[in-house]
């Protein structure tokens, strides 16, 4: 079980798939505030009035350089330059069949509709385009209070 590779990193790792890092806006606006914020703070004279501005103005800003710095990937397909969407679905045991027979006739569609939010003793983490034309997944089991992947990733186109 040591040889089978991980979802996560082989998406990055995938031909097919773009890797884009997206900047936060809202940390841009965050920042923004919070400077505009300990700017008023300096003009005005009541002391108590003065203090919270401030804090409050380093406080979004610091936020705001936070957020920016936290980059969000963005996964696309390069031949269609569709947006890759990540999900974790789950099942249970009495679905396995179910589930294999989705993943041999490529049936994405049937695979997330079949998903259940209780169930725990299966996970299919999935990437997939909107149109479902291309998924990008992997099988783990439940098993000792962690997912641990029983087959290396693979696409269906």
């Amino acid at each position: 079980m040591e040889n089978i590779k991980d979802i996560d990193k082989e998406i990055k790792c995938n031909n097919e798939i773009e890797v884009k890092k997206q900047i936060s806006i809202f940390g841009i606006v965050l920042i923004i505030i919070g400077v505009i914020a300990m700017f008023y703070s300096e003009k005005l004279e009541n002391l108590n009035l003065d203090s919270a501005l401030m804090l409050a103005g380093a406080t979004f800003a610091i936020c705001g350089i936070v957020k920016l710095f936290i980059f969000k990937r963005k996964y696309t397909l390069k031949s269609t330059k569709e947006v890759l969407h990540r999900k974790e679905l789950y099942f249970t045991n009495s679905e396995r069949a179910e589930i294999e027979d989705f993943i041999k006739n490529k049936n994405v569609d049937g695979i997330i509709k079949l998903s259940k939010e209780s169930s725990s003793d299966i996970m299919i983490v999935i990437y997939y385009t909107p149109s479902n034309k291309y998924a990008f997944l992997q099988l783990n089991d439940y098993i000792t209070y962690q997912y641990i992947p029983m087959q290396d990733p693979f696409v269906i186109c």
